[in-house]
C-alpha cells in the first residue's frame, strides 16, 4: 500500500508543470504536458515545462492602431497663363 501511494506521489510530481498547465487553462496546455511527459525524466525539461506552465495564459493585447500618415496640405495649381491673341505669354 505504501508503494503504491509513493508511486501516485511521484506521477503527480513528475506530471506537476502539466497539471498546472490544465489547472491554469493555460493555452498550450497540451503542448506543456507533451514536454513534461517526454522530457520532464531530464531536470531541464521538467524545469522548462514548469516555468511555462506558469507564463501569462491570456494572449497579449492587440497593439494600438497606427496612426495615419499627416498629409500634406494640398498646393493649389497655378493659374493657366493667358495667351494672347499673338501666341506670346505676357
Amino acid at each position: 500500500m505504501a508503494a503504491l501511494l509513493t508511486l501516485a506521489l511521484l506521477l503527480t510530481l513528475y506530471l506537476f508543470p502539466g497539471l498546472i498547465a490544465y489547472e491554469r487553462k493555460h493555452r498550450n496546455a497540451d503542448a506543456i504536458m507533451l514536454t513534461t511527459v517526454l522530457l520532464g525524466w531530464t531536470v531541464l525539461g521538467w524545469t522548462i515545462a514548469l516555468i511555462w506552465a506558469c507564463t501569462a495564459t491570456t494572449p497579449p493585447a492587440p497593439a494600438a492602431p497606427t496612426p495615419l500618415p499627416a498629409q500634406e496640405p494640398a498646393v493649389p495649381e497655378r493659374p493657366a497663363r493667358k495667351r494672347s491673341h499673338h501666341g506670346l505669354f505676357f
